[in-house]
């Protein structure tokens, strides 16, 4: 306990008596009044360029989603966005949620709303029913569950590693159904608001969408439940930075980690820290979590208002602080035997977080078979911004 005492000074952390996982992988606001980018506030699905008619500055849906955009399908409105490795290997374990006000279901019959270019995967709604497809492989339609026009609603699409796909309408499960292949390899960019940009029909979705969120892996009945009630919210969907994989920073003593970890440590890889939950000041269920770590070790998660270095970090023991600028330890835990931690305090309580904050968070843990010497490592950190 000393040695964590000793730290907590280094790191000039202060006290406070206040009392696979899904990742977000890309997330469209579509929040722009102008311009002609949509940005990808995840970073990792890419931005996407409108083209047609299409009208920025909408109403959303609720206070937290801000502004939505609508697609006129007529004018084959739709945002191309250029393929990645991060989309590009979603093929099944996957999940999408949307808020959509369509007008019509279009002149097929059919909306989209997230599509690879008449390839890999798509989502959307019928007259009679909700639409998913992995192309030229199975339609999974769920007919009679049919979506109102000129009303928001919340959708969600989650298809599992067994390729059986769930629909969800304003966060409940309206049915299952069963697949046998996982979808094929984009073959082009991917849309929002269309199937694809050449062939008829385009299948363009006809009305307003709002909040498009794509996950890697695949959410819980629980989880959609929760992106419904709190519109705006992600679970988790911090943005991870400072990786300890030498493309920085580099390690202390030439012991890099991943692109998704910090430094390695005696285990034989890095710390990786993530979030499960929703990043609400006021809903409380956000985690904070770590794997990669050395079983049965102490260490301290906190909390920074700055990332260090420009996000690159600095090196500190074995490994990179990231964080730092009034910097809050937030709870003290223990590793277990698997090498993983998480949080079970009040994350927004301790850290003293408010609506729209911008927090960084990082986790410091002991080392006893350090390679460095240092007796202590860090993890990667995460950026969270905190919705109402």
């Amino acid at each position: 306990m000393r040695t964590l005492q000793l730290l907590a000074l280094t790191l000039g952390l202060s006290s406070t008596a206040v009392a696979q996982e899904a990742t977000l992988v890309a997330h469209y606001r579509l929040d722009e009044t102008a311009g002609a980018v949509l940005t990808d506030s995840a970073g990792q699905g890419g931005d996407a360029v409108l083209q047609g008619s299409y009208q920025l500055g909408t109403l959303g849906a609720a206070n937290g989603t801000g502004g939505a955009v609508t697609f006129d399908e007529a004018g084959l409105g739709m945002g191309v966005v250029p393929n990645g490795p991060t989309l590009g290997s979603l093929r099944n374990d996957l999940s999408v949620t949307a808020w959509i006000n369509p007008v019509s279901y279009g002149s097929a019959n059919l909306g989209r709303i997230f599509s690879g270019d008449d390839s890999a995967w798509s989502c959307g709604i019928k007259n009679n029913g909700l639409r998913f497809t992995t192309r030229f492989i199975q339609d999974y339609d769920l007919n009679g569950t049919i979506v109102p026009l000129n009303q928001w609603t919340h959708l969600g699409y989650v298809m599992n590693a067994t390729n059986d796909v769930s629909f969800y309408i304003n966060g409940v499960n309206v049915g299952t159904v069963f697949g046998s292949s996982p979808a094929g390899a984009p073959a082009g960019d991917w849309l929002i608001g269309a199937f694809r940009t050449v062939l008829p029909p385009s299948e363009c979705f006809d009305g307003a969408i709002d909040d498009i969120q794509i996950y890697s892996g695949a959410l819980s009945d629980a989880d959609i439940a929760s992106l419904f009630a709190a519109p705006g919210s992600t679970l988790g969907g911090g943005a991870t930075f400072c990786a300890g994989d030498d493309s920085g920073t580099l390690c202390p003593c030439g012991n890099p980690g991943t692109s998704d970890s910090g430094c390695q440590n005696s285990s034989g890889v890095g710390a990786s820290i993530g979030t499960q939950g929703l990043a609400s000041a006021s809903s409380q269920t956000l985690v904070l979590t770590a794997t990669g770590l050395p079983s049965n070790q102490l260490g301290i998660f906190f909390q920074g208002n700055n990332s260090l270095n420009g996000g690159l970090g600095v090196q500190f023991g074995d490994g990179l602080r990231c964080v730092g600028g009034a910097a809050r330890r937030l709870q003290i835990v223990s590793t277990d035997f698997s090498g993983a931690t998480q949080t079970s305090v009040d994350v927004a309580a301790r850290g003293g977080v408010l609506a729209g904050d911008i927090k960084r968070y990082q986790l410091w843990y002991s080392d006893p078979g350090t390679l460095c010497g240092s007796l202590f490592n860090l993890s990667n950190a995460v950026e969270l911004s905190w919705q109402p």
